[in-house]
């Protein structure tokens, strides 16, 4: 994998079409017409979800990052030094499943 490179799913502009669509017709559905209360909010409405996924932490070569940041940014040698990302979760390469 590229660094700086986002790698979408292959469906996701499909999800991403439903979620606007369903989101659509929530907000008809609680605010579409005259005798229903005025929309407080155009998002984040009280109404909630259960998501379920994995987060997985890739590993990665720490020194190509800093290269490649080097280039992207204006970083100097002891920014870039005191930079350290593997870290806490990000440690080590593994998978945390999300519920």
């Amino acid at each position: 994998m590229k660094l700086f490179t986002e790698y979408p799913e292959p469906d996701e502009r499909q999800y991403c079409d439903r979620t606007v669509q369903l989101v659509q017709q929530q907000m008809e559905f609680l605010y579409g017409d005259a005798t229903k209360a005025p929309a407080k909010r155009d998002t984040h409405t009280k109404t909630h979800v259960c998501v379920r996924g994995i987060l997985e932490i890739f590993d990665f070569d720490e020194a190509a990052f800093k290269t490649e940041l080097a280039q992207k940014t204006a970083l100097i040698a002891a920014q870039l030094e005191s930079i350290s990302l593997k870290q806490g979760l990000l440690a080590q390469a593994r998978e945390y499943p999300c519920r």
